[in-house]
């Protein structure tokens, strides 16, 4: 049997295009780029403007403010070195002792206004390691205060001990559809 050398070629261009075409698209936007991420366990999400606080349990908890204007956000998942970002992010973490009862964070106040009368605050700032962030709506098309929502992961976060040499690694948070974006009043 004789095969048309114009026939292979042909079906060998064909094979290529058709196992090229077939490539899984890779999952970059809100919020598939978080699906094979699973969400930190926490107490409670509290979210006012572009704060996001996360009780991780009754005595510690991360917050998290993000520049929205700067880092120009989109439903695209971006990653930001935050040691070449402190200006446009505030990562912290916080630890109090006593009272372990009660959790210290409940509401917008409690971000804006901690209350120190629940024991000692210790606040650790970070210093390095990687915030992902995609948001559901870019800000050129939300309205003034408009609610939106909000995926986030931190890897690798280095705090420092305010005052101090003392530091902690947090692996890994992953927070998944905060709504974010309302005005605080």
């Amino acid at each position: 049997m004789k095969i048309n050398r114009s026939l292979i070629i042909l079906l060998a261009l064909g094979l290529v295009i058709g196992l090229t075409g077939c490539k899984k698209e890779e999952k970059n936007y809100y919020p598939d780029c978080f699906s094979t991420s699973t969400q930190t366990p926490a107490i409670n999400i509290i979210s006012c403007g572009s704060v996001m606080l996360v009780n991780i349990s009754k005595h510690q908890a991360i917050l998290a403010s993000f520049n929205d204007n700067n880092m120009l956000l989109t439903t695209q998942c971006k990653t930001f070195d935050v040691a070449s970002n402190l200006n446009n992010l505030e990562i912290s973490y916080y630890t109090y002792d006593n009272y372990p009862d009660s959790n210290y964070f409940t509401t917008c106040a409690g971000i804006a206004f901690m209350p120190g009368t629940y024991g000692t605050k210790i606040k650790w700032n970070a210093i390095s390691g990687n915030f992902t962030i995609a948001v559901s709506k870019e800000k050129k098309n939300r309205e003034d205060c408009e609610a939106y929502k909000a995926c986030i992961e931190l890897q690798n976060i280095r705090f420092v001990k305010e005052n101090s040499t003392q530091d902690t690694i947090l692996n890994s948070l992953v927070i998944k559809n905060a709504v974010v974006g309302t005005c605080v009043m």
